[in-house]
Parts: structure tokens; C-alpha cells; sequence
């Protein structure tokens, strides 16, 4: 039914909003730690799938890891990026079903296309200002593409 699978939609809205909130925040600490100038080369870390400085014993209590700690900071925003990425993705594949996008109006399958539209330039933007090792120029694009996103 129409109403089941409007349901459905946002739900799996609000789980890619949930992890675009996470993300942003995540993205602070990055920018806050300098952790962009860290650990440029993408996918990995050093060469490492799991950056080696992951966690860091001598910060106290071990939950500041999550905060200081610049390749846990990074390595969480990573992550997080991808699990927005494909909860983005999933939520567009789920709304271009034919039963689904035929009963969506005009706007709302616009606000579709423009939101997955924003957050894979907005994965390009982090990845290029990572590998680039962060030019003011790139990285407040990518910044501007998290304001954007939130909002």
C-alpha cells in the first residue's frame, strides 16, 4: 500500500538524516584535530586498512580517543561517511522503485535526486580535500557540502 511504503521511506529517511548528523559532528573533531593532514593517501591509512595509532592507551579515560585521538577521529569520519553514503543510496534505490516513484510528487523525487547528488559530491569533495592535504579552498567546499546536507 501507498501508506506502507511511505512509512518505509521515512524510516530509511531518517536513518540516512541520523547518520548526516553523526557525520557532521565526526567531521568537527576532524577539522578541530587537523586530522586531515594525517593519513592522506585513501581507502587505506598509511597503507593500513586500520590506521596503527587507533587507539591511543595513554589518553584518559579511553573514551577521549574518540576526540583526540587524530587517526580514531579520522578513521571513525570515514566510516561514518561510508555508512551515510549507502544509506543515501539505499534510501534513493528504494524511492525509484516504479510503485514508489510514481506516486511521488514532482518535488519529492527532486529532493531525491539533489540529495544523493549532494552526498556524492560531497564524498568526492572529502576525499579530494584528504588527498590533496587539505587546501583551504577544497576543504571549505567540503565544509559548505556538510551545511548543505544538514540542512
Amino acid at each position: 500500500s501507498v501508506s506502507k511504503a511511505v512509512s518505509k521511506m521515512r524510516r530509511k529517511g531518517l536513518v540516512a538524516l541520523l547518520l548526516t548528523g553523526v557525520t557532521f559532528v565526526s567531521g568537527a573533531f576532524v577539522a578541530g584535530n587537523d586530522a586531515g593532514h594525517a593519513y592522506n593517501d585513501w581507502p587505506l591509512f598509511a597503507g593500513e586498512l586500520i590506521p596503527n595509532e587507533i587507539w591511543d592507551n595513554s589518553l584518559v579515560p579511553a573514551w577521549r580517543n574518540f576526540f583526540e585521538n587524530t587517526a580514531t577521529v579520522q578513521f571513525d569520519h570515514r566510516q561514518l561517511a561510508y555508512l551515510t553514503l549507502l544509506a543515501t543510496i539505499g534510501t534513493w534505490v528504494m524511492a525509484r522503485r516504479p510503485a514508489t516513484w510514481s506516486r511521488l510528487a514532482g518535488p519529492a523525487q527532486t529532493s531525491y535526486k539533489l540529495m544523493l547528488a549532494a552526498v556524492l559530491g560531497q564524498v568526492t569533495l572529502g576525499i579530494t580535500t584528504l588527498m590533496l592535504f587539505v587546501p583551504v579552498s577544497i576543504a571549505s567546499l567540503h565544509q559548505a557540502g556538510a551545511l548543505t546536507l544538514w540542512s
